[in-house]
């Protein structure tokens, strides 16, 4: 997509002592030609909303973003191609006068993190349908905290190796951070006669899952986790096992009052 969106927070001379008057607060979004650098339009953010960050939504088919009113407290859905800004959230709710600030967007284009920086609090949204956002959970990081960055850890594929050579693994944190949970799967085939390939997926609320192997072992992580299709249903619970025989004509529906983790093994006959 040749797209790129920026923010207009602050008039930068407003910020100099030589300057007469206040600090001059902006609320626009410009929408660009990326592979130009070139302005196609200014969206206008509500009256002086003080549009500090702005994040385009990962994969959205109508390239749409969102942006956050520091003064006014608001979370705005901007259409790029229809140049329009819609609130959609109202923090204060969560903290009048709180500042919502800066913002991260998960790959997936289904979690969205908002730094409250007098508030000392950090939101987080289910932006699966980005008109409607979804409140999730409010870290509440205490008086004074001043949260202003955002920094989102990888969520990284499993990384295999063989089992017949000696192998030493460490997990790797940043400086204070709290080690992440690590899963080990001991995949055992026969040699010569089947291939495994193992595959993490993540239900955010609902997904699709289309085996092609021929036999597939779903190992749910989440309790709560169904797996549909035409004909049955099943209702997982942690560390449950589903065996799919063969290739499916259709997705298996997956779906998650919140998010599941599943894993998929799969398994090939060797010809």
């Amino acid at each position: 997509v040749n797209l790129m969106v920026t923010s207009d927070f602050i008039c930068p001379v407003s910020t100099l002592h030589a300057t007469e008057g206040g600090l001059e607060i902006r609320g626009s979004v410009r929408v660009w030609d990326f592979a130009q650098r070139k302005i196609l339009k200014t969206i206008k953010v509500g009256d002086g909303a003080g549009t500090i960050d702005v994040k385009l939504i990962p994969n959205d088919e109508n390239q749409r973003g969102f942006t956050v009113g520091m003064i006014d407290d608001q979370l705005y859905l901007l259409d790029t191609q229809q140049g329009t800004a819609k609130p959609v959230f109202n923090f204060a709710s969560i903290s009048a006068g709180g500042w919502p600030q800066l913002m991260r967007v998960t790959s997936d284009g289904r979690r969205l993190f908002v730094s409250m920086n007098l508030a000392g609090k950090i939101a987080m949204f289910d932006i699966a349908d980005p008109e409607h956002p979804r409140l999730l959970d409010v870290l509440d990081l205490g008086p004074a905290s001043g949260p202003h960055y955002i920094a989102l850890t990888p969520d990284d594929a499993p990384v295999g190796f063989p089992g017949e050579l000696a192998v030493s693994a460490t997990l790797i944190t940043a400086a204070g951070a709290l080690p992440r949970p690590a899963i080990d799967l001991n995949l055992m085939v026969r040699r010569g006669r089947y291939e495994a390939e193992l595959r993490r997926l993540v239900v955010e609320r609902v997904g699709e899952y289309l085996p092609s192997a021929e036999l597939t072992a779903l190992l749910c992580r989440t309790a709560g986790l169904r797996i549909s299709d035409e004909r049955d249903s099943h209702s997982l619970q942690c560390d449950d096992v589903l065996l799919v025989r063969g290739e499916s004509p259709r997705p298996l529906q997956l779906s998650h009052t919140s998010s599941a983790v599943l894993y998929a093994v799969e398994l090939e006959g060797v010809s």
